[in-house]
């Protein structure tokens, strides 16, 4: 990580380890407009991607959504394959649908995502995008 992030990105860890989702969403999504303004992309979409995951994890739900699909977004424009990073961020749109009561749309993301861990062979990531397939058709 760039030395300009480092703070930012340790407050947001510290806030993390401490269980605190709300202060560590908003280190996470600080870094992030520091990294958009300054155009690490790579940088960008980490902020945006671990800021979602507290924000869920604090039921910030549009606001994960919106951070997860922008991450998303800029994964797209830079990994010419789908890695794992890709496969975390459909996780976490899928899991904010969920939370919105839009499980329909939640689908196509637990299925690329399971694509990806079992590629990469990440049996936790398959088991856990199966059990919410599975509760889709339930």
């Amino acid at each position: 990580m760039p030395e300009r992030l480092r703070p930012m990105l340790a407050r947001a860890r510290t806030a993390s380890e401490a269980g605190d989702h709300r202060a560590a969403a908003r280190g996470y999504y600080e870094a992030a407009d520091k990294a958009r303004s300054v155009e690490l992309l790579g940088e960008l979409a980490f902020c945006l991607r671990h800021g979602a995951q507290h924000s869920i994890e604090n039921d910030q739900l549009r606001l994960a959504l919106d951070a997860a699909e922008e991450a998303m977004s800029v994964y797209e424009q830079t990994e010419t394959d789908k890695s794992l990073n890709f496969a975390n961020t459909a996780r976490l749109i899928a899991l904010a649908m969920e939370g919105m009561e839009r499980s329909h749309e939640a689908r196509p993301y637990w299925e690329e995502a399971r694509d990806i861990y079992d590629i990469n062979g990440v049996k936790a990531g398959v088991d856990e995008c199966d059990a919410h397939l599975s509760a889709a058709t339930d």
